[in-house]
């Protein structure tokens, strides 16, 4: 049995200034499947990127675009912390 498309729509927003996670996304469908959307989060390079994309459902697929834009956010990135080997395990040191 197939069922027909449902609408729906979502998202939801990470903004960390401890350790500058900064993320986010968003989508939406209609009751005839195309679907619309858009991602953004913030690398370890300093630039925010921004993925679009939409499905129209017209049989061209999916199509995206990628922007990558200056963020002008200072991103923090943790020193790794030193590892001990016991036999098999590993054990992180806090």
């Amino acid at each position: 049995m197939k069922y027909p498309p449902q609408p729906y729509n979502f998202g939801f927003e990470v903004r960390d200034d401890n350790t500058t996670n900064y993320q986010n996304r968003a989508e939406v469908a209609d009751e005839h499947g195309r679907v619309k959307g858009s991602y953004s989060y913030v690398l370890p390079d300093g630039f925010v990127y921004t993925v679009t994309y939409e499905d129209k459902k017209d049989g061209t697929g999916l199509t995206a675009v990628v922007r990558k834009e200056p963020s002008g956010i200072n991103v923090i990135i943790p020193e790794p912390r030193p590892v001990e080997k016991l036999g098999n395990l590993v054990k992180k040191r806090l």
